[in-house]
């Protein structure tokens, strides 16, 4: 569920963000040669994918809290005591939205993972999957369930809201449905073939 629900996210920023999407798309023609197929070797050479994929987690954590954890000594945060044994609960929406760390945090920019060459860059406050001993051990088949999944739609489909939607529609939209996850709330993408 969560990596179906973040490919969600992903494909509403990108119909939200043509501009953003015809870059990728364009991208993702230049190393495309396998009948349409863009696979993971192909993705490697293609960072803002990454970025974005980045972005959309970082704006939209399917899980915006993490799993609680015991402190093993006492330490001192941020001037607070927080003794041994405490339980603590991540947050990582709170983290992900913190103007601390990013520029317009509430604004979907891709670019903000990209050094000046083009290069993904790590920012110790993303980190949609947790960190350190507990940090959650499907991260790198749910990346690559992203990055296949979203290049071969971007590549192949232009993507779009339905039509007619008002501004107070795609916000309601946006501020997603929390079940297990954080989801979007109903709502048709319109997919139109590039081929």
């Amino acid at each position: 569920e969560t990596s179906v629900n973040t490919l969600r996210w992903f494909l509403l920023y990108m119909a939200l963000n043509k501009e953003i999407q015809n870059d990728l798309q364009k991208l993702l023609d230049s190393v495309c040669i396998n009948d349409g197929i863009i696979d993971l070797e192909q993705i490697e050479s293609i960072p803002l994918l990454k970025a974005c994929v980045s972005e959309t987690m970082r704006l939209r954590p399917v899980a915006p809290s993490g799993i609680p954890r015991s402190v093993n000594n006492e330490i001192t945060l941020e001037g607070y005591r927080i003794p041994k044994g405490t339980m603590v609960l991540p947050l990582q929406w709170a983290m992900h939205h913190d103007e601390k760390y990013w520029t317009d945090p509430l604004t979907f920019q891709p670019k903000r993972f990209l050094d000046d060459e083009g290069n993904m860059i790590n920012n110790k406050a993303f980190m949609p999957f947790q960190a350190g001993k507990r940090a959650c051990v499907g991260d790198t088949l749910s990346y690559w369930i992203l990055y296949l999944f979203g290049a071969n739609i971007i590549h192949n489909f232009n993507v779009s809201i339905e039509d007619g939607l008002s501004e107070k529609e795609i916000n309601t939209i946006m501020n997603g449905e929390f079940g297990i996850t954080l989801s979007p709330a109903t709502h048709n993408i319109v997919f139109k073939s590039r081929i």
